[in-house]
């Protein structure tokens, strides 16, 4: 069986008569969030959002951790920046949540970001 390859701006297409599949880079917000045993501050502000929900005690041990780094925007953004790359509905409205927990705790939070 053929396979083509098809090169796009942000990856390549590969086709064949009974496969069309797409290859690209994962952002590194999206790296960062959902490697395993990941520290990032967007990894820890979507497990607090998690915890929050359980009516866990940790929910408040990782906002802790996050805000003690002066990170909490910093999440807040990587969690926004993530769910904009992500194909799967859950996985967007997990992060939305996660960076809509994440600034309640914030004074402010600039809204002003160009991509």
């Amino acid at each position: 069986e053929h396979t083509h390859l098809v090169p796009e701006l942000d990856g390549v297409r590969l086709l064949s008569a009974s496969v069309h599949e797409f290859l690209h880079e994962v952002p590194a917000a999206s790296q960062d969030i959902f490697r395993i045993a990941s520290m990032a501050p967007g990894a820890l502000l979507l497990e607090a959002r998690r915890e929050y929900e359980r009516a866990s005690q940790r929910a408040d041990e990782y906002l802790r951790e996050i805000r003690e780094q002066g990170l909490l925007a910093h999440a807040v953004t990587q969690c926004i920046e993530a769910a904009g790359h992500e194909p799967e509905p859950e996985a967007q409205k997990a992060l939305l949540r996660a960076a809509s927990f994440g600034k309640c705790f914030l004074d402010q939070f600039p809204t002003d970001r160009k991509s």
